[in-house]
C-alpha cells in the first residue's frame, strides 16, 4: 500500500525501505545465481566459483505479477512490486 503512495509523492520512498542489512548484522546477504545443493552435506554450488556451506538454508527465488488471465492487463497496465517502480 505505501509503494503506491510513493508514486503520487504523498509518500517518500526512502519512508518505506527498510534495509535488510541492517536488522541482522551478523548475517552474510549474498546475491547470487544456485547452480546445485547438496542437502546431506548441507552446501550451495554458486556461479564465479562460490560454495557455501549453511546450517539453515531459505530460497527465495522471487514472483512475477499474476495478470489472472484479464485481457489487456500486461499490455496497458503500470506493476507496481519494486521500490524503482514508484519512481
Amino acid at each position: 500500500p505505501l509503494l503506491v503512495g510513493s508514486t503520487t509523492g504523498v509518500v517518500s520512498p526512502g519512508a518505506i525501505i527498510e534495509p535488510i542489512r541492517d536488522n541482522c548484522p551478523q548475517c552474510d546477504f549474498l546475491r547470487v545465481n544456485c547452480k546445485d545443493i547438496d542437502m546431506e552435506k548441507k552446501k550451495v554450488f554458486c556461479d564465479a566459483e562460490v560454495t557455501l556451506d549453511y546450517d539453515h538454508l531459505v530460497i527465495a527465488v522471487g514472483a512475477q505479477p499474476n495478470t489472472f488471465g484479464i485481457p489487456g492487463v500486461q499490455e496497458h497496465s503500470f506493476f507496481l512490486k519494486e521500490i524503482e517502480h514508484g519512481r
